[in-house]
């Protein structure tokens, strides 16, 4: 899997962008000629309209890094067709290279045509849209609900495309011809039942071949930007008192040729970056010099354990065989420790620590880097855990989720404060993944809560995220803490099932006797992951609630106290 093709935070804040209100304008500066909006100009209306030079410089630089994440997640993906029948309400004219919103739902589309509600359909059309080789995302599928998401209902947007038409026909054969209509609301067949005049189209998308062309650097746009709203407010004034609009028309399409030709040129540099970038992409792997020493450790009671050291005597790695602790062959433990790698490389890569696995001497199992622990941190983060009621700060808080969205996935419940230390550079580290997926049958649920402590019987304590929620849940942290795992699950969501399935292979055939056992498993592990925004949403609801059960028992026990006193 390439991993490189997983978003930045950037990449996805384009994406909530977007979502939010940058839809509003992010076409009107692809456009080289003036949209309605522009003729309309409302300058005070700041969602339809950058409202300064940096505004305007803001979106610019959105809609560029819209395009590059939709690219990422398009070749991430084998560069797929979208396989359904799309719809989209546009006006007649419109061919221009624009991001292209549609939805399967026929009825989402026609409530964007303009003429639907009066009747009057002349200057609209309603376009099918087929597979088509234009990249594409699922837009509603990465938007948690508390970012304005709904997941029940798709958003299929395209990059910027120009359409060409396969047929036409009017909207009354189109219904004739399909099953359509049957499958329409009440409500909307008593709306179309008037629109025999609207126009209905088979198109396919076309993506734009981009080329290298001169343009303004964004400076020199942003430094025009004022002129530009100066220009749509005359705009707007002349056309309403009927007066000539020439030369301003003039110098805004100017303008406007500038914007698209500077985004076009951007996108062409993209397209040639991700071409590079395919040609080069090689594995990651710890490769160890032939000038390297090796010699066995102990580190606490975790069986057999070797620190490599390079020539100038720096130890670098430790090497841990794949066995049991009578010295059994166990293939799965250093299979697991890679897969575990490789899950952090998706949700948290900054932090992931680098392992995969390999033969030192005769000897198969799995080599990992070495991290330089902050011993005297990491103790004081053991003693806060420890005691009752201590506050923990924010900004461990949030590393804690982030490390929780990889145990989850693993099905990790040795996720104790002690398999976590705080490194150098302040950084927490989730250590020792080799009891992952040990419960995973009996935590049929998927229990994202971790509500239940398998190693209890062992002596060991509840998870760390248990603790969490509890303090979220009793008031000592704050539910917004709990936003922090959007961006980190939104990267699982981006990974393909049978890419994320591949990790795990050699973990579940060499974990199994046989082959339907390990299918078994891998579907298992697949499924705690596939519908990961919908369950990150459930959890919040969850955590929210029992926050909210908990103020509603603390605000009738003050008032109970109270009522006492006055009696």
């Amino acid at each position: 899997m390439n991993y490189d093709l997983l978003w930045s935070i950037e990449e996805y804040q384009a994406l909530l962008d977007y979502k939010w209100n940058s839809f509003k304008y992010i076409n009107m500066f692809l456009n080289e000629n003036i949209t309605n909006r522009e003729r309309n100009f409302k300058p005070n209306a700041k969602k339809a309209y950058p409202q300064s030079s940096e505004d305007f410089k803001k979106a610019i630089t959105t809609i560029i890094v819209l395009y590059k994440a939709i690219q990422k997640n398009y070749i991430l993906n084998d560069s797929i067709p979208y396989q359904q029948s799309l719809f989209r309400g546009v006006r007649k004219n419109s061919n221009h290279s624009y991001f292209t919103s549609t939805s399967e739902n026929i009825e989402v589309a026609l409530s964007f045509i303009n003429g639907i509600n009066n009747g009057d359909t002349s200057n609209d059309v309603l376009i099918e849209i087929e597979p088509s080789q234009v990249p594409w995302i699922d837009l509603e599928r990465f938007i948690p609900a508390s970012k304005g998401g709904d997941l029940e209902e798709k958003e299929i947007l395209f990059l910027p495309c120009e359409y060409q038409t396969k047929q036409e026909t009017t909207l009354t054969n189109y219904l004739e011809m399909t099953d359509l209509k049957e499958k329409l609301s009440k409500t909307a067949q008593v709306k179309i039942s008037k629109l025999n005049n609207l126009i209905c189209r088979k198109a396919k998308l076309i993506k734009p071949n981009y080329k290298a062309t001169s343009y303004m650097s964004l400076d020199a746009l942003a430094a025009k930007f004022e002129q530009y709203r100066e220009n749509l407010i005359k705009l707007t004034e002349a056309s309403k008192n009927r007066q000539n609009t020439t030369q301003i028309e003039k110098e805004i399409i100017e303008f406007k040729k500038y914007c698209s030709g500077f985004l076009k040129s951007k996108f062409n540099e993209i397209d040639i970056e991700f071409q590079k970038s395919l040609q080069n992409t090689q594995r990651e792997h710890i490769n160890i010099d032939k000038e390297s020493t090796i010699k066995e450790v102990h580190i606490g009671n975790s069986g057999r354990m070797f620190s490599i050291q390079t020539f100038d005597g720096i130890e670098k790695y430790y090497f841990k065989p794949a066995e049991s602790k009578n010295k059994e062959s166990k293939p799965y433990r250093a299979y697991i420790q890679e897969a575990a790698y490789n899950i952090q490389r998706i949700i948290n890569p900054t932090k992931a620590v680098k392992c995969n696995v390999c033969n030192i001497n005769g000897t198969f199992g799995a080599i990992q880097e070495k991290i330089e622990i902050d011993k005297e941190k990491t103790q004081e983060m053991y003693k806060m855990f420890s005691r009752y009621g201590s506050e923990i700060p924010t900004n461990l808080v949030n590393q804690i989720l982030e490390e929780y969205l990889v145990d989850y996935c693993l099905c990790n419940y040795d996720a104790h404060i002690h398999n976590f230390i705080i490194d150098k550079n302040g950084s927490l580290r989730g250590i020792d993944k080799e009891q992952s997926f040990k419960y995973i049958d009996k935590d049929i649920n998927d229990d994202m809560l971790f509500s239940h402590n398998y190693n209890e019987e062992y002596g060991e304590s509840e998870t760390i995220y248990t603790t969490i929620f509890k303090k979220i849940v009793n008031g000592e942290i704050s539910t917004e803490v709990l936003e922090t795992l959007n961006y980190h699950a939104v990267r699982l969501a981006q990974v393909p099932d049978d890419q994320y399935r591949q990790i795990f292979k050699n973990y579940a055939y060499s974990k199994t006797k046989y082959q339907q056992e390990a299918e078994m498993l891998l579907d298992r592990i697949v499924k705690r992951k596939k519908t990961i925004m919908k369950r990150i949403d459930i959890l919040k609801e969850e955590i929210s609630k029992e926050r909210q059960k908990q103020i509603n028992k603390t605000n009738y026990i003050e008032q109970t106290k109270k009522h006492k006193v006055h009696k």
